[in-house]
């Protein structure tokens, strides 16, 4: 009757096991499928998975860039009025 590994011994193996499986699972995944390089190049400028995310990107970019402008423009008007207000409500000496 063979003896069952237990405690660090069992999880060395389990570890061994699992880092073969996802080895295994990795090479499946990326296996050589014979195209050639040129073929696999076009197949990359054909595919456009990755636009849509691309442009929801820049158009986030250009509204935070358009905010920025515009609190560097409105900032100076608001900061006059506010010390308008301001010395309205403080009491003359």
């Amino acid at each position: 009757m063979p003896v069952k590994p237990t405690g660090a011994v069992r999880q060395a193996h389990e570890c061994r096991v699992k880092v073969g499986l996802l080895a295994e699972s990795n090479a499946a995944r990326h296996k050589d499928d014979g195209k050639s390089v040129i073929a696999r190049l076009r197949q990359c400028l054909i595919d456009e998975r990755g636009a849509t995310a691309i442009e929801y990107g820049l158009i986030v970019a250009l509204i935070s860039v358009t905010l920025i402008a515009a609190f560097a423009v409105i900032s100076g008007a608001l900061n006059d009025i506010l010390n308008i207000i301001i010395a309205a409500l403080t009491p003359d000496p």
